[in-house]
Formats: C-alpha cells, structure tokens, sequence
C-alpha cells in the first residue's frame, strides 16, 4: 500500500522531529560536556564530539569532592526511610483494619467501650511519632532527631497501635458538670500556648497523650471488673445465634 504525505503527516512529522530535539539536545550536551577535556568548553565553534573523551571530571567528582561518599549516604538514607515507612504505614493499616472488623463483630461489646479505642489510633499514632521532631525544633540538642531516636520512637508508637491497650477516645467521652468551667480553662491554655509556641505546644500535648495511656488501662480495666460482676458472661447473646423473619 502506497503511503501518502500530506500536510497534516508532515506537520506531525516535523513537531514530533523538533519535540524530540528540544528534549533530548540539552540531555545530550551535558554528557558530551561531561567527557570534554577543560579547553573544549568555551570553544569557537563548540565541539560537539570531543577529540580525546576523558572521565577525569567524573572521577573527581567521585573522589576528590567526596561524591562517592555522598551517593552512598544518600543510598543508606533512602533505604532506611523507605522502610521505617512501610513499617508504620503497615502497622497503621492494621490499626485501622482492626477497628473497621471491630465493626462487624457477632457479639456486641458494652455500650461504656465506646469511650475507648483499642491500641492507640492511626492518627493519634502519627502524631506521635512527629513528637521527637516537633522537639527538635525547639531544642538546641540533636539528640531529638537522631536516627536512633526517631527509629525508637517509631517502633513504640507502632507497637502502640497495633497492642490491646485501651485508650480513651475523646469523641465520645462527657466532661461532669463541675468540670466543664476547669476543663474549658484548660483547653484555653492549651490553645493560648500552641498558638504562642506551637513547636513546644504539640510536643507536650502529645506526651500527656502518652500519660493518659496507663490511666485508660486502668479505668478499663476497673469498668469490665464492674460489668461482670452485674452481666455475667452466659446471658450475652452472639447476634448470629438470633433468629430473623428470612
């Protein structure tokens, strides 16, 4: 079949032509330049194709300037990173899977559980693990930052999350009446100092976050003792085992 040239085709042609040029010329001068000898870099007209090709530039960049060093560091860098990510993101996905199947379970819980969580939450979690560098920020150490430090930390609000611990949740919890004007009080520094030195602020708020964790356990642990003792445990019904209309 006799292919024919038309205007459009050749239009095509030359955009694509001139699309490649334009992307790919200046990729071409920089290795060109990088394999140039010194005196070839301001020459009239400009060498397109070196003589005698070198890689001594490359070979200082590596070694004279430490180039090598850096690669390598840039390399254990990004390997740690990666994998302190899917790390906490896995031990986060199960956090949360564990709470959407908390959903759909056969036998009801006490109504009081609702005021709690199991483990700490995702996002309580990752706030957490910003703690040592919200404190970094603020402190003139370094040891905050420290890989050992923030790998620390990362393990243990990760073990945190997917434990059993009870923590309170705040969405459902009520403040007694003759502790609303105290706890409106408090909120209000809270605020007043996030606002002043949120750095400071945010650090110290997710540490008394940490405190509250043994006293959740503990008020738990106090509320199941109270509801066995007035349901026993053979008068709750799994709801599978309740009969339906179909």
């Amino acid at each position: 079949m006799k292919r024919t040239f038309t205007r459009a085709n050749i239009a095509r042609t030359l955009l694509l032509t001139g699309f490649l040029l334009f992307t790919f010329t200046p990729l071409y001068w920089m290795f060109i330049t990088s394999i140039k000898p010194s005196d070839d870099y301001l020459a009239v007209p400009p060498v397109w194709f070196p003589g005698e090709p070198t890689i001594v530039h490359y070979t200082a960049a590596l070694f004279a300037y430490r180039g090598l060093d850096g690669l390598i560091n840039s390399l254990i860098v990004s390997i740690a990173a990666t994998a302190a990510s899917c790390f906490f993101g896995t031990l986060m996905a199960y956090s949360l899977a564990r709470f959407n199947t908390a959903l759909v379970a056969d036998t009801p819980p006490p109504a009081w559980t609702g005021s709690y969580f199991t483990g700490v939450p995702a996002p309580a979690g990752a706030f957490l693990a910003l703690v040592p560098l919200a404190i970094s920020f603020e402190a003139e150490a370094a040891w905050p930052s420290h890989p050992i430090v923030v790998g620390i930390v990362l393990v243990a609000v990760g073990g945190l999350m997917v434990s059993r611990l009870p923590t309170f949740s705040f969405k459902k919890g009520r403040i007694p009446r003759h502790l609303v004007v105290p706890s409106l009080l408090v909120a209000a520094l809270t605020m007043g100092v996030i606002a002043s030195s949120p750095w400071i602020g945010l650090s110290l708020l997710g540490l008394i976050y940490l405190a509250l964790i043994p006293y959740s356990w503990l008020t738990y642990r106090r509320q199941a003792a109270r509801d066995r003792q007035v349901v026993p445990p053979s008068d709750v019904v799994p709801l599978r085992s309740v009969p339906t209309d179909h």
